[in-house]
């Protein structure tokens, strides 16, 4: 017959059993390990994330530092261009009424008359030219002025200054220099310009020598 107390004192330790503090110490330590191991993972990533903003911090001040240095740059460069009295505008081709007159000087100094005739038409006028009378129209009569001026003309003979423009009419003087070395200066030529072509042409009266 089983003793009723063993029987109690079995179904307590049934209900109750003895700890097994092997397993427990065990468990502890493992325990102990993921928490660790836990707060590692977690400092790194913190490492790692205050890494990369350290590198975008420091992208961020290179493309701040590179900015600035192109805009001392282009202030220098500026400055440089004022303290030089030149501007971009001034390297631009002449256009425009004042270009006609231009591009006739330059291939009248290049003596090449098919090119000065090209700045003229049928309905050209020239007054008052010194090789041409008092006035010579279309371009049969203005070709035959212009070779008889370049008959006594060297190379590079014109040069143009105080050219202004208003409208389609432009002014300008001039220094010529002929093939003996005299040298003459003519003020107020007064030019019509129309799409590209020199409509009228009026030489003023004065021709004077010049220093």
């Amino acid at each position: 017959m089983v003793n009723i107390e063993d029987r109690v004192a079995a179904l307590m330790t049934d209900a109750n059993p003895v700890p097994d503090y092997e397993q427990i110490e065990i468990a502890a330590e493992a325990t102990a390990y993921l928490v660790t191991l836990s707060q590692r993972s977690s400092e790194v990533t913190q490492l790692d994330t205050k890494q990369e903003d350290q590198e975008q911090k420091k992208t961020v001040q290179r493309r701040w530092l590179v900015a600035a240095g192109v805009i001392i740059l282009a202030g220098v460069a500026l400055l440089f261009i004022n303290q030089n009295g030149d501007s971009p505008v001034a390297d631009q081709p002449t256009t425009g009424p004042a270009a006609t007159i231009e591009a006739y000087i330059a291939a009248y100094n290049a003596r090449d008359i098919d090119a000065v005739m090209e700045l003229f038409s049928e309905e050209s006028t020239s007054t008052g030219h010194p090789y041409g009378g008092p006035s010579a129209t279309g371009k049969v009569e203005i070709r035959q002025n212009q070779v008889g001026q370049l008959s006594a003309s060297p190379d590079n003979a014109y040069t143009i200054s105080n050219v202004k423009v208003t409208g389609q009419t432009v002014t300008w003087d001039h220094i010529f220099i002929s093939r003996s070395g005299q040298k003459s200066c003519v003020q107020g030529h007064i030019a019509v310009i129309e799409d590209g072509k020199i409509l009228t042409w009026t030489w003023p009266d004065t021709d004077f020598s010049c220093s």
